[in-house]
């Protein structure tokens, strides 16, 4: 009778790792969803230099910088989300959303401690879950530099 068990136990073993292995490799071949790099393309700041990009997992991210001032840069965003990217105060923050959409604005430029004095860099992060895409935004720019630099990711939905 026990070898019966171990020989009934194996077979759903090896029936049970057959299937895993079918399924994995199913997964595998299908074929990936084409990420719309068009919808990329309108994120990206006119006439900005680019330093780096790439995609992957269906997005795409890129890295750029440009001569125009940090106020200048904002107001493009600003208009282009519909978000407020100057906070009311130095490390200001907020978060918002509602029905599979979400907001979260980020001001980075304070020393920790009690009085918050400024840093010698602006740092604006913005996180958008719309439904049409997620968006990942961080403007910077440090005193004495020349340039306002701009990090996106974006994953079409």
């Amino acid at each position: 009778m026990r070898p019966i068990t171990v020989l009934f136990a194996g077979l759903l073993l090896a029936l049970g790792a057959a299937a895993w292995i079918g399924v994995a490799v199913a997964q595998k071949d299908a074929p990936a969803k084409a990420a719309d790099k068009s919808g990329f393309e309108g994120w990206k700041y006119p006439g900005a230099k680019k330093i780096g990009s790439g995609q992957g997992a269906g997005g795409y991210h890129a890295m750029l910088a440009t001569t125009d001032a940090l106020d200048k840069v904002e107001a493009f965003y600003e208009k282009k989300t519909g978000e407020k990217l100057k906070p009311d105060q130095a490390g200001g923050s907020g978060i918002g959303g509602g029905a599979g959409e979400a907001r979260v604005f980020q001001d980075d430029s304070v020393q920790p401690g009690a009085k918050s004095e400024p840093r010698p860099v602006v740092v604006r992060i913005l996180v958008n879950r719309a439904k049409g895409h997620d968006l990942t935004l961080v403007i910077s720019r440090a005193k004495g530099e020349d340039h306002t630099h701009i990090a996106l990711t974006y994953f079409p939905k």
